[in-house]
């Protein structure tokens, strides 16, 4: 089955702590049924690789929850060394405004007092 084209696109900047930066492109294909029954959402994160993967679930509802999740959780990552993503004017992108802090971990600020 051919692809139905993409459902949504979301170019980002992600800025490395040394201040590196890097063009990120995220987009999620339409859900589409496969043969098996299961029902498909390509998705292509450039912050991981350039490859478009199939993130597949039961029904094609679970196939867009997961592959928002895949987003999510590959976003998320970037933060891990202390870097930032950027939005396309150049802002603090709102991970959490997209996806809900559920979706993402829990992050200590620099300012927070580390004890219990």
């Amino acid at each position: 089955m051919a692809p139905l084209g993409v459902l949504a696109r979301l170019e980002l900047t992600s800025v490395r702590r040394s201040g590196t930066r890097r063009p990120i492109i995220v987009e999620m294909g339409q859900p589409e049924a496969c043969e098996s029954g299961e029902w498909k959402c390509s998705v292509k994160l450039t912050a991981i690789d350039d490859r478009t993967r199939a993130i597949c679930g039961e029904d094609a509802l679970q196939a867009i929850c997961l592959a928002l999740r895949f987003i999510a959780c590959g976003l998320d990552d970037l933060l891990d060394d202390g870097g930032k993503l950027l939005d396309s004017e150049g802002g603090e992108f709102p991970l959490d405004a997209y996806f809900g802090k559920a979706m993402l971990r829990p992050r200590q600020s620099n300012t927070e007092d580390p004890s219990p």
